[in-house]
């Protein structure tokens, strides 16, 4: 009798123990599971985050070479519009004129156009109406322009080569912005608001609009400059 009592609770103890056993196997199994889920998912998510941050390298790599590419070309061209310049010099006043671009948000091949055709980049002269620097700004406009920007420039800034291209890459964005058009944004830069409001008539085939021949050839003239820029750029 003692013997099958006996029998019976070793039985219910091993079924017990199984059980327990199983249960804690099951357990064990959901939270290996569930730790290899949460490996996988972090797996994924650093894949993923590396993938980023590789495409951004690729941009990041290309952005440079564009640039260099770019500036390398600009200065070629220069150089030969101021044949005096050192390859240093060329290099680095192309460099400078890329930065402003960028900055201001105005094409570069544009903004190359419009200087070539002002002082052929030479920061050093005056206009006989007074305009100075390498972009042939107005010290009255260079200062208006300056402090709505916050810029805390004087009169006499107008001639330092990089504010002076600040201001006039600003400028060029403003009346990009307002007319739309690179060639009324020429008439303007040339002409004032005037010549630009009369230019856009001229455009529209209205024969009565008078726009000063300085100005229309001044139009004729970035354009046929900025065509030449972008091609060598790559545009």
């Amino acid at each position: 009798m003692n013997l099958t009592i006996t029998a019976i609770f070793l039985a219910i103890t091993c079924a017990v123990i199984m059980e327990y056993q199983s249960v804690l196997s099951q357990r064990q199994l959901e939270a290996a599971n569930k730790a290899t889920a949460e490996l996988h998912n972090s797996i994924l998510a650093r894949q993923d985050s590396l993938i980023y941050e590789i495409d951004r390298l690729k941009i990041g790599i290309s952005d440079a070479t564009q640039r260099t590419f770019k500036v390398t070309a600009a200065a070629d061209a220069i150089k030969e519009v101021r044949k005096e310049l050192s390859d240093t010099d060329a290099i680095k006043l192309a460099t400078m004129i890329y930065d402003e671009c960028e900055r201001s948000g105005v094409e570069f091949a544009y903004v190359l156009a419009v200087i070539q055709a002002e002082s052929r980049f030479n920061h050093k002269v005056t206009s006989n109406v007074g305009a100075q620097g390498i972009m042939q700004i107005m010290p009255l406009t260079f200062i208006s322009i300056a402090k709505v920007y916050g810029y805390d420039y004087l009169e006499s800034d107008v001639t330092d080569l990089r504010k002076n291209l600040r201001i006039g890459t600003i400028f060029l964005h403003r009346l990009l912005k307002k007319t739309g058009s690179h060639d009324l944004a020429s008439a303007a830069y040339n002409g004032g608001p005037k010549a630009a409001a009369n230019y856009k008539r001229l455009m529209q085939g209205d024969s009565t609009a008078v726009v000063p021949t300085e100005t229309q050839n001044y139009v004729v003239t970035v354009k046929s400059y900025r065509a030449h820029y972008r091609k060598i750029l790559g545009e």
